[in-house]
């Protein structure tokens, strides 16, 4: 997952069928805990990580899957205080968004010439 692009189009479309009616879940190109952060803010209620964990079991066994996950979960944390968001809970409460690449809040102010893509 290089940007927003490739998760923005598949949770639109998901939430757009679904509404709230059924949980949505993003599997599939998640790497990084910024992208982690990025499927929430666009929607989805959680986010599956398989090869990532793939790739710590052949590594390194039942250690390299809590690497792995250990990663995750700091990349995480470290990109949900970047955006100002101190919870997963809070990432829906305050509204969190996409605008390009960029993780965004409601009240925040984006640089003359910076529009959202759609």
């Amino acid at each position: 997952m290089t940007g927003h692009d490739a998760l923005k189009y598949p949770v639109k479309q998901a939430l757009d069928k679904a509404g709230h009616h059924v949980p949505v879940l993003i599997d599939g190109g998640v790497r990084r805990g910024e992208h982690i952060l990025k499927a929430l803010a666009l929607g989805a209620d959680a986010v599956l990580v398989g090869r990532p964990i793939i790739w710590g079991l052949a590594t390194s066994g039942e250690a390299g899957v809590s690497r792995v996950l250990g990663t995750l979960q700091e990349e995480l944390i470290t990109a949900m205080r970047l955006a100002g968001s101190p919870s997963l809970a809070d990432i829906e409460q305050r509204g969190l968004s996409m605008v390009g690449d960029a993780i965004v809040g409601p009240k925040s102010v984006l640089p003359a010439g910076c529009l959202p893509r759609d």
